[in-house]
């Protein structure tokens, strides 16, 4: 691969930005950066776009241009001048476009072929490698109201409060003016930003004056304060209550900072990694160290694209509407009048699905995500922020460190407010008195089940519950249970009382929440198609050293999302669920890992079915009759170990797949041109799916950008990938999502 340098010639660890003389500027090769422990410099890997790409020693010109959308740049240059497209290369910088030649005629001779001018465009002169002149320009940003980024008052605030919040203030001066430059569309996310921290300073201000208050009232004194009318997002709380309890005034101070702190850090890492390479390109540094010249602002850009290309699909399903208006005054759910027997789903989706009520007005509560790459975080959704892992940035286009993995992020916030809805009740009321008269229905429902007297979110609520009591006796992805299973019907129910079932919610609320974002990120995001979700999945997996340890959870994970697609009893999903989940990984088992599925094997069973050839290869001996004993014989004990908490999660299961799961927002997710969906070979049980023209760069424009990256995996999954080219790879991608 191909590095472009530039190293700082005067004070051996000093960087003089302003004097572009003190520069050298070399285009090397090799596998690895290309350091110097004695002279300051910076580095970034660049790409080229044809084969026969040429680069230029020593004495050359070249220009770094900004494109709203280079991957269609790039595309038009590929298709329609080959010698253009030996003379121009790409990165994961903002500047993602990159063209050398021998003159600064030539070079803009050649950029009037763009046909698009761009967001900016500086061009460099190197003389004997020495950087010999540097020019820019930067179209003009947009018109911006600064009156829609002004924040409230927070003067009166404590020093530790006014301290975290200046930090935001100066964040978003920063990034108001570079939005406006580089990225318009993301200063709408801006003012969210701004909404959400105005309400956090009226909400400190409260506390504050509650405090000063309480603190009057218990030595007599003489309140001198104005009074401080409650903030609406505070209604839950009542003022006496407040008044009275200051843990409760304590706990409401320190989330309130923690938000702004969470805050604070996406946005750092927002700005040094979106706008560093920006035109000047040596004015900043890229805070990773391997991008240090250019930076990584396209795949941020990408990132961020497919995170709001996400965020529009599921826009218009409002689940605080849905749940708290539309649920609660709906009848109960049908097929739970024998819910330790059997639950009958068959009419939930059409009944009581959330298409339902699909449009009823936006989802004002999802908050736009910022987005970033972080080595400590990895990929991680938290409540204003998701992170792609660092190695993404090399890797991200192969199997190991898919970014296709933030989807699954992304789910986790959107089952976090589901789960929230659903089992804290009336946000208004009292969180004890409400979650006591839950527990009440939850009684009457288990004492009969088949009275009327529910509303459907009381009925979902209850097998939320039912679950979570189950779950002691049969276990759960992370509790083996002490529930027996030679009499297969027999299903053990423990009486718990109202704290020992807040406790087990608190328990069992991860897991709940993982089995539900396995479903729905199958169904949305894998086109419900358990080939590539699984051998994907198990590919991150098998970079994580915690998986191994815990192998027990990460096959109930599999099966369970497998079974999400099952008909018939718990049993017959349950047999099922094995024999897929056995048939894909040994299919995948050399992008897997051998070792790897050899230990998946073992957890199941290790069914006596199963043989390794010559090769080292798992295959599957021939169906005899004494085989089909041996493997009832083997599920069967596989059953002893599994199917106890496989049983009761499948309440989890159906509850995401039938009741919150969206065909409309599918359809918002696939709504593109080049998506089709191909009947496979007979005995394949998934369509086969195609996203046109995404082997190779082209001008079309990808809307599903989901879409268009799950394909990409698959490729990969069927025909392989050169490891040489997994960087030029993955940079494309990120420039296509943009």
């Amino acid at each position: 691969m191909r590095w472009l340098k530039v190293t700082f010639l005067e004070n051996e660890h000093h960087e003089l930005g302003g004097q572009i003389k003190n520069a050298s500027v070399e285009l090397l090769k090799g596998r690895c950066l290309p350091g110097d422990m004695e002279r300051s410099f910076r580095v970034s890997p660049i790409f080229p776009l044809d084969s026969d790409s040429v680069l230029i020693d020593e004495n050359f010109h070249v220009s770094f241009y900004h494109f709203e959308k280079p991957y269609q740049i790039l595309s038009r240059i590929k298709e329609a001048n080959k010698d253009l497209a030996k003379l121009t290369w790409y990165s994961v910088g903002i500047n993602a476009v990159l063209v050398f030649a021998e003159s600064r005629a030539h070079l803009e001779r050649v950029s009037r072929g763009f046909l698009e001018e761009p967001i900016s465009h500086e061009y460099w002169k190197v003389t004997n490698s020495c950087l010999d002149e540097v020019s820019f320009k930067i179209s003009q940003r947009q018109d911006v109201n600064l009156n829609e980024f002004k924040i409230y008052e927070y003067t009166d605030l404590e020093l530790s409060q006014r301290s975290v919040i200046d930090e935001f203030v100066a964040c978003v001066d920063l990034l108001v003016s570079q939005f406006a430059k580089h990225q318009p569309y993301e200063l709408g996310t801006l003012k969210c930003l701004i909404a959400e921290m105005n309400e956090l300073i009226l909400e400190l201000n409260y506390v504050n004056y509650l405090n000063r208050k309480a603190s009057l009232f218990f030595t007599d004194g003489k309140a001198s304060d104005v009074s401080i009318i409650k903030p609406d997002s505070l209604e839950e709380f009542s003022e006496d209550e407040l008044l009275r309890d200051v843990l409760v005034r304590e706990g409401l101070k320190h989330q309130c900072l923690d938000r702004v702190i969470q805050v604070n850090a996406a946005l750092s890492y927002v700005s040094t990694q979106t706008f560093s390479g920006v035109t000047p390109i040596l004015e900043r540094r890229s805070i990773l160290r391997r991008h240090s010249l250019l930076g990584v602002g396209s795949a941020v850009k990408g990132v961020t694209k497919t995170i709001r290309f996400i965020e529009d699909a599921f826009n218009g399903l409002n689940i605080d509407e849905i749940i708290n208006n539309s649920f609660k005054n709906s009848p109960k759910l049908s097929g739970i009048e024998e819910p330790l027997v059997q639950i009958n789903t068959k009419k939930w989706s059409e009944q009581y699905g959330v298409d339902k009520w699909f449009g009823q007005g936006a989802n004002e509560n999802q908050f736009p995500k910022l987005a970033y790459f972080s080595g400590r975080l990895g990929f991680r959704e938290a409540e204003y922020s998701i992170s792609a892992a660092n190695q993404a940035l090399t890797c991200g286009g192969g199997l190991d460190w898919s970014i296709l993995t933030i989807t699954h992020e992304m789910t986790h916030g959107h089952v976090r407010d589901i789960l929230k809805y659903v089992l804290s009740g009336d946000l208004r009321h009292n969180v004890d008195d409400e979650f006591k008269q839950m527990h009440a229905c939850f009684r009457k429902f288990c004492q009969n089940p088949k009275s009327d007297g529910f509303t459907q979110l009381e009925s979902i609520r209850n097998l939320f519950f039912l679950y979570l009591s189950l779950s002691l006796t049969h276990g759960s992805l992370t509790f083996r249970g002490m529930g027996r299973v030679e009499n297969r019907q027999v299903v053990e129910l423990v009486d718990l009382s109202t704290e020992d079932l807040r406790g087990q919610l608190q328990n069992e609320n991860r897991n709940i929440n993982e089995i539900m974002v396995h479903v729905l990120d199958l169904k949305y995001f894998y086109a419900n198609r358990l080939k590539p979700y699984i051998a994907l999945i198990w590919n991150s997996w098998s970079q994580v050293s915690h998986v191994k340890a815990d192998l027990r959870q990460y096959v109930l994970r599999s099966l369970l999302s497998i079974a999400s697609k099952e008909k018939g009893d718990d049993h017959k999903r349950f047999e099922a669920s094995v024999n897929k989940f056995i048939d894909i990984v040994l299919e995948y088992q050399l992008k897997i890992g051998v070792n790897l599925v050899s230990e998946i094997l073992f957890e199941l069973g290790q069914p006596n079915i199963i043989s390794e050839t010559e090769e080292g290869v798992l295959v599957r001996l021939e169906d005899k009759s004494g085989l089909k004993k041996q493997h009832k014989e083997q599920l069967y004990d596989t059953e002893k170990r599994l199917f106890l908490a496989f049983k009761p999660s499948l309440i989890i299961v159906d509850l995401a797949g039938e009741i919150f799961f969206s065909k409309k927002v599918l359809s918002k997710l696939y709504d593109d041109e080049n998506i089709h969906f191909e009947n496979t070979a007979e005995g394949d049980f998934e369509d086969h799916f195609n996203y046109d023209n995404a082997e190779s760069w082209s001008e079309v424009d990808i809307k599903s950008r989901t879409g268009y990256l799950l394909h990409c995996k698959e490729l990969i999954l069927e025909h392989g990938m050169n490891d040489d080219l997994l960087e030029e790879i993955t940079a494309m991608r990120y420039i296509a999502c943009i």
